[in-house]
């Protein structure tokens, strides 16, 4: 879900997905007390690597890995089941298409709570051992991406068509070196 949401709103479409735990990356004020029905931990309670067990249990690859939520442009957001093989034939599938390598650095405007952000920017990496950069996507942003691209030399990155037609406005094109900008995938409109 996205982090920037009223913590009612948010409290409200979890519990529609009637979830076995909500990780939250802050704990806003009156979140916990909000909804005591909903099983709540912050992320940096849960068990690191030391607490895992040494072989974790391998899901059935029609089990569903994730849950997410469409954008709700025409009606509360609604969620899609994204099973583990679908997951990791979209990786395979892009990694191929576009081979991807270690040498990659990637750099994402995408929200990670949307699928294009999400599978790309922080599911694919770890695959690759590749670096990926998160810029917060907000128009007043536009321009921290270019200007990240350009600083990390960034060789993939995504946006949906919007934020391509307006980025160029807000930083001096002479001032960014994407020499190393390889693959631009354009999506969401």
């Amino acid at each position: 879900l996205n982090p920037g949401l009223p913590a009612a709103t948010a409290l409200a479409r979890a519990r529609r997905l009637r979830p076995r735990l909500v990780v939250a990356a802050t704990m806003q004020p009156g979140l916990a007390a909000a909804d005591p029905s909903l099983p709540l931990a912050l992320a940096e309670e849960l068990p690191r690597d030391g607490d895992l067990p040494a072989e974790p249990p391998v899901p059935d690859p029609h089990d569903v890995a994730l849950l997410q939520m469409t954008s709700g442009t025409t009606g509360e957001p609604r969620a899609v089941q994204l099973s583990h093989r679908a997951i990791t034939a979209w990786r395979r599938l892009f990694s191929e298409v576009y081979a991807i390598g270690e040498d990659e650095v990637l750099c994402g405007w995408a929200p990670p709570w949307h699928v294009m952000g999400l599978l790309r920017f922080v599911v694919l990496p770890p695959f690759h051992g590749c670096p990926s950069h998160l810029v917060p996507p907000a128009v007043s942003s536009l321009g921290d991406w270019l200007e990240t691209l350009s600083r990390v030399g960034a060789t993939l990155t995504s946006a949906t068509d919007f934020a391509l037609r307006h980025a160029l406005r807000l930083v001096d094109p002479s001032s960014l070196d994407l020499r190393r900008l390889r693959l631009i995938a354009s999506g969401g409109e």
